[in-house]
């Protein structure tokens, strides 16, 4: 270990809100009280750079501020000082143990056949918990016991919500019959203008899945109603292939043409969310994929442009879910 630091601060005791300040990003970064306004890091550099801007924050509130290095506290040994840590992090982790129980008293009434909240729920819940836990470990620099206690935890409850997971319905519903790939070969698949998340997600599916010679064209909604018949229509008002039920163009195709590949699932949530702004499955991916897709329209010029890049995004996010790349 390469020693400990010392912060120490005074700020003025009006407006109170900034001593909270200063204290809570203190608490933020793991930083453990010895006495008064003195806390105590682990000299790590990413420790000495925040604390580098605590000092500038202090200032401009009017305080005064600064750290020191230092090898030893006297009287203090070592393991008393990383217990002082691991009692800190005890409290945080007692925070997130009622919010643990209470999942876990969901998913085994779940399984017992009970009226707990959708699978779907249990997910976004336990991915909550998990962010919480998350943040606390990254602070927990001595590994406390409680802290892998509750990982272990954690981690069980994971593997039961996965297995619930994993017998519930694809998130596609099969609208429709199951149509044959090979009526559906060469043909030109139309679509409205500046293609976003379902357009795009679905063009890649067609491409990739269904009509790998599949070529694009983006026309005005009313200029595909009037030539209905002559290509294929998606994402459109009475289209051929668009929104059933509850279920975006994506999860139509899916069960229109009777897709079982799985990672096509983890797609499917993202676009469905994205597109109908449910958040029926909470997938953590979505907000990156949109930011992604709304850059791309941003830089792109053509619709043809935001398809070819559209589809090289959809090819890395359906690796990234374990998916095979069709030859």
């Amino acid at each position: 270990m390469n020693g400990w630091l010392l912060f120490f601060y005074t700020v003025p005791a009006r407006p109170v809100g900034n001593r909270m300040r200063i204290w809570r990003k203190l608490a933020r970064i793991g930083a453990v009280q010895m006495k008064g306004a003195v806390y105590l890091l682990p000299d790590q550099e990413e420790h000495r750079e925040n604390l580098q801007w605590l000092i500038k924050e202090t200032s401009a509130c009017g305080g005064e501020a600064g750290w020191a290095h230092t090898e030893r506290i006297h009287p203090f040994k070592e393991a008393e000082l990383r217990e002082l840590f691991n009692r800190q992090r005890t409290v945080d982790y007692d925070q997130l143990k009622k919010k643990l129980a209470d999942l876990q008293r969901r998913t085994a009434a779940y399984q017992k056949g009970g009226q707990p909240p959708k699978p779907e729920i249990l997910r976004k819940q336990f991915r909550k918990l998990r962010d919480e836990l998350q943040a606390i470990a990254r602070i927990d620099f001595f590994a406390s016991e409680t802290g892998q206690k509750m990982a272990a935890e954690l981690g069980g409850l994971e593997a039961e919500i996965a297995r619930l997971l994993a017998q519930r319905k694809e998130p596609v519903s099969k609208v429709g019959a199951t149509l044959r790939r090979g009526d559906f070969q060469g043909r030109t698949w139309v679509t409205r203008p500046r293609p976003f998340v379902d357009r795009l997600a679905s063009a890649w599916l067609i491409r990739r899945f269904i009509d790998p010679q599949a070529s694009f064209a983006f026309r005005p909604e009313e200029e595909i109603s009037a030539a209905k018949g002559e290509m294929v229509s998606y994402d459109v008002a009475d289209g051929d292939f668009t929104h059933q039920q509850d279920i975006c163009t994506f999860e139509t195709l899916i069960g229109r043409f009777g897709l079982s590949d799985p990672a096509l699932r983890p797609l499917a949530e993202i676009v469905h969310d994205l597109d109908l702004k449910d958040d029926r499955y909470g997938n953590p991916a979505a907000a990156g994929v949109e930011a992604i897709i709304v850059g791309l329209g941003n830089r792109s010029r053509s619709d043809q442009e935001i398809l070819a890049q559209g589809l090289q995004v959809f090819d890395y996010l359906y690796a990234s879910f374990g998916g095979q790349q069709k030859a």
